[in-house]
């Protein structure tokens, strides 16, 4: 800047000279230095200035550096609140936006490509579920970008859920047994029991169904449900839902309007988990 200053104040120099020269082709050496002596003026001035704006740059660097120190400080005391630190903080912000990349690459799948892949529907929802109990989630810029993750993962289970029930319409001569076996419904007559399960409002007996009734089709267990697989029983169901073999008498109980009219605990069946 003072290299500027020094540029102008030479060229100030050249503007009085070149007026002195416009009156008489000749300069005196009293006029150089009367000329000489505004310029040197000029550039005192200039450096004064300078010298002003230089203060109150630094001043405002101090004030920055100030403000600065505050803010790491109280962020300091956030993570604290959070047993946390900025590293972990960081670590943090980076395992959403890796979710992120799943939600976005799920969310771009059809629903039938979703139906057959409800296991990294599930690990995405269990991994958010995950980032939410953690502390750091309560900070506003994780809390929306979580609350933005949560709504993607809405949407893209409710698209599974309506490309996983199908509807079968009831023909003359048709039974549970003969739908499950067809290609179009499970290829598997044993399924029949998961059929009875999911229509039971409009299916009194497993054996008397009617032409024009409109029977749900599940291809995937709801949440808040559980398919019975083969070799299961209430103690092993009650190990894989809840962790503990404890509770399998709550599960019975909620189900036992079922098992009474199914006889038993059978593959297929969709039990309620309360």
């Amino acid at each position: 800047m003072k290299k500027m200053i020094g540029t102008i104040a030479l060229a100030s120099l050249m503007i009085v000279v070149g007026n002195l020269r416009a009156e008489d082709a000749r300069m005196t050496f009293e006029q150089y230095t009367q000329a000489l002596g505004v310029c040197e003026t000029c550039i005192a001035d200039n450096n004064a200035s300078l010298d002003a704006l230089q203060a109150e740059i630094d001043a405002m660097k101090a004030e920055s550096a100030q403000l600065q120190g505050q803010i790491d400080q109280t962020w300091d005391e956030i993570y604290a609140a959070c047993d946390n630190n900025e590293d972990g903080a960081n670590a943090f912000a980076g395992d959403i936006e890796a979710l992120r990349e799943t939600m976005m690459g799920l969310n771009d799948l059809t629903a039938e490509q979703l139906v057959e892949q409800p296991e990294n529907v599930d690990a995405a929802e269990a991994r958010l579920a995950d980032l939410m109990a953690n502390p750091l989630a309560r900070i506003s810029s994780n809390a929306s970008s979580l609350a933005e993750l949560q709504r993607v993962l809405d949407a893209v289970k409710n698209r599974m859920m309506r490309a996983a029930r199908g509807w079968y319409d009831v023909v003359r001569g048709d039974h549970l047994w003969k739908i499950a076996g067809k290609e179009k419904v499970y290829s598997d007559p044993y399924q029949w029991t998961r059929l009875y399960s999911a229509n039971q409002d409009q299916i009194s007996n497993p054996d008397l169904i009617y032409p024009e009734q409109r029977l749900a089709v599940p291809r995937m267990t709801e949440a808040g449900t559980y398919t019975v697989l083969k070799g299961d029983n209430f103690v092993a169901i009650s190990e894989k839902v809840y962790g503990s073999a404890a509770k399998w008498r709550k599960i019975q109980e909620a189900n036992v309007g079922l098992l009474d009219k199914m006889g038993g605990l059978y593959p297929g069946m969709i039990l309620v988990i309360p």
